[in-house]
């Protein structure tokens, strides 16, 4: 994602009181914005169609300027608009979601719970996406792990606004945000790129053929709960450490207490041996099959701070 691409796009819906309709929207190629079709429509009965007019507000500016609908199509609620804008050096990387996975997402738009001394401000969502969910639909059903907007005071959906941005997944695009979905918490719906990247109107609209990538996911580095997972079936040759943990608990008395000094209090710290034993419990507690939260918790960090 280059934040150099980033754009706010307004449409004007009731000329008489100046109200506007905002979106996202990102620069895929010199002088072409991609974004979410609906966030371009002048009235809610009103699809946006080719020649409507548009404004866009390039990333780190203050001066909207004008911008024209080239490709709209409300059934994968995807617009693309052209503008005066520059493209940065590079192309997008454009992919699909492939395998069952999860992958890490990222987009980042301008929704209404930015809003602030009269102006939106860039948020940045993230979360996680699951290649199989509504891919037969050619949406993305995404997870978010990032701060969510509270609910408007009228019942209104702080995320407006964030429609159009697009979705990344590493540093290839892989689709466009749709929506807020009601019957989810936490969560946004997208329109995957390449239900719509081969489209005649949008090629011609782009201007040229991209190539795109497949991406898939892999597990991410589980956390002590998620472990237990992870690990294969009981070993029924592990018969625990019953030996080694009596002859720490012999030497408990004699054992040199830790050099990395003493506590607050005045009370030294635990000694070596107690630490120990601490692990061996839990280590032999873990190996014997007892689930993690299930067998009596360490009481002390291992392994011990280096002394100094």
């Amino acid at each position: 994602m280059d934040e150099a691409r980033l754009v706010r796009t307004r449409v004007r819906r009731d000329p008489a009181s100046g109200g506007y309709a905002f979106g996202s929207g990102y620069v895929v190629a010199s002088g072409v914005v991609l974004t979410a079709a609906h966030v371009l429509e002048r009235t809610k009965d009103q699809a946006a169609s080719v020649g409507d007019v548009a404004e866009v507000l390039a990333w780190g500016s203050e001066d909207w300027q004008g911008a024209e609908v080239t490709w709209a199509d409300s059934g994968f609620d995807v617009a693309t608009l052209r503008c005066d804008l520059p493209a940065p050096v590079g192309d997008v990387r454009w992919g699909r979601l492939v395998g069952s996975e999860p992958l890490d997402w990222k987009a980042t738009g301008f929704p209404l719970a930015s809003l602030e001394d009269h102006a939106r401000r860039a948020e940045q969502s993230f979360g996680r996406v699951g290649p199989l969910g509504q891919k037969l639909e050619g949406r993305l059903a995404l997870t978010v792990e990032s701060r969510s907007p509270l609910e408007g005071n009228d019942g209104t959906s702080l995320w407006a606004g964030i429609s159009g941005a697009a979705i990344f997944s590493g540093e290839v695009l892989v689709g466009v945000v749709l929506a807020d979905p009601e019957r989810y918490g936490t969560s946004l719906e997208g329109r995957r790129a390449e239900a719509f990247i081969a489209v005649p109107g949008y090629l011609a609209a782009l201007g040229h053929q991209p190539r795109i990538e497949e991406v898939s996911g892999g597990s991410r580095e589980p956390g002590l709960a998620d472990l237990w997972s992870t690990l294969p079936a009981r070993n029924p040759t592990f018969t625990g450490r019953d030996e080694d943990l009596a002859a720490l608990e012999t030497r408990g008395a004699t054992t040199r207490w830790l050099s990395s000094g003493w506590a607050v209090s005045g009370s030294p710290r635990s000694p070596l041996s107690t630490l120990t034993a601490d692990w061996h419990r839990g280590l032999s507690s873990w190996l014997g099959g007892s689930r993690p939260g299930t067998a009596a918790p360490c009481s002390h960090v291992w392994p011990p701070t280096t002394a100094r």
